[in-house]
């Protein structure tokens, strides 16, 4: 290990760090310990040392706000759905493989129950989906407008 006359320290060790630009040093430092008597360590330690940055608030432009929440939500919606799709067809193959090795044409007997299970597990997950959309739209934003659309058609004897 490189070892400079500026960096030893008391009892014959020399730490050495590294880092790859002012970014990389706010998040993760490699720190090697060198030790020059080997008796005392005839490996080299190495230690990780993880800062991790506070994460802020989202900042947004003036009135982009609900739309860019808007777009978070459908993005993750539709994360799920395929995250959905991909878990049902592993399961279909899981119990299919299972029942083929358990019995004689068992993948074909046990097919519709297999497929059924799948797309149970499938619809579980992508049943929150829609969960992940609402989060996503804020209601009184939304209902607003709506308000007062809903006022101007509305017969006159129920208006207040």
């Amino acid at each position: 290990m490189a070892t400079g006359k500026g960096n030893e320290t008391a009892g014959g060790a020399s730490p050495v760090t590294t880092t790859e630009g002012a970014e990389a040093a706010s998040e993760r430092k490699l720190i090697v310990a060198d030790f020059d008597d080997a008796e005392r360590s005839p490996m080299t330690p190495m230690v990780f040392v993880r800062n991790r940055k506070k994460r802020g608030r989202k900042r947004y432009s003036r009135g982009t706000k609900e739309f860019q929440r808007l777009q978070r939500a459908f993005s993750k919606a539709s994360y799920r759905v395929s995250k959905a799709s991909t878990i049902g067809f592993r399961e279909l193959e899981r119990r299919s493989e299972r029942s083929a090795r358990r019995k004689r044409d068992g993948g074909m007997i046990d097919a519709p129950r297999n497929i059924a299970r799948a797309v149970e597990d499938g619809l579980r997950e992508a049943s929150r989906a829609p969960v992940e959309l609402a989060r996503g739209i804020d209601g009184r934003v939304v209902w607003a407008p709506l308000k007062t659309t809903v006022r101007l058609f509305m017969p006159s004897r129920w208006r207040r």
